[in-house]
Parts: C-alpha cells; structure tokens; sequence
C-alpha cells in the first residue's frame, strides 16, 4: 500500500492521528483523507522508523501485572497484528501480547485471531 496518495492515520474511516486522544471518526473526510491529507490540521508526518514490530519490542523490562496465566499468554515467537490496539512486549519468559480495548494481556488463541482477522475483532467497537 505505499505509495498510495492516502493518510497513513486514516483506517476504517477513524483518523487515528497521534494529535487525538483517541481514534475519531468525527474529523475523517474522504475528500481530504484519500488525496489532500497534508493539509489536514491532524497530519503529522511519520519519524523514519520500522513499521511492525521493530517500535513495538523493546530491550528493557516491561513491567506488567501478574493477573495472567504465563503458560497459556507467552510466546516464544514474536505475533505480528494490523490492529492499532495491539501491543506486543518483551519480556524474559517471552512475548506476551496486550490489547489497549481490553486493558489486558492476550491468550495466545486470542493473539492468534487478532493476527490473523484483526478486522472482524468485536472488542475494537468497545473502545471509545
């Protein structure tokens, strides 16, 4: 999809621009979103950084609550997901995924589905 003359903070007709407090659907016109974005009050250009898990994935301590089950939420392999809800931590034991709707960490059955259907996750309408 690069190289396409559209937003890079327009997805599902929600601006999620970094200058929101949360995603809206209020300030998205597919007019400006689609073609003129760069003059929307809500663009903000993107740092040259990795997009995927690179930003994701840090190196120190991520201090989370214990409140989960560790065999049944961490992974040895890294999960990959399109939902912008999505967090993905490092940890000693592993990879443990967290989604921002739901405050929690992930099962793994659970990380599974938002990876491979992030789109047809029903708790991306709980979030405000």
């Amino acid at each position: 999809m690069k190289g396409k003359n559209y937003c890079p903070y327009y997805r599902n007709d929600y601006c999620t621009s970094p200058l929101l407090p949360s995603p809206d659907n209020t300030v998205t016109s597919p007019s400006r979103c689609l073609n003129n974005f760069k003059s929307c009050r809500f663009y903000v250009e993107k740092k040259d950084e990795e997009e995927g898990l690179s930003p994701l994935i840090q190196d120190e301590k991520v201090s989370l609550p214990t409140s989960f089950y560790t065999i049944i939420s961490t992974s040895e392999k890294p999960i990959a997901s399109e939902c912008q809800y999505f967090k993905l931590f490092k940890t000693e034991k592993g990879y443990l995924p967290y989604c921002n709707v739901l405050k929690r960490v992930l099962t793994l059955s659970q990380a599974s589905l938002c990876s491979t259907s992030p789109h047809q996750c029903p708790f991306r309408t709980l979030n405000p």
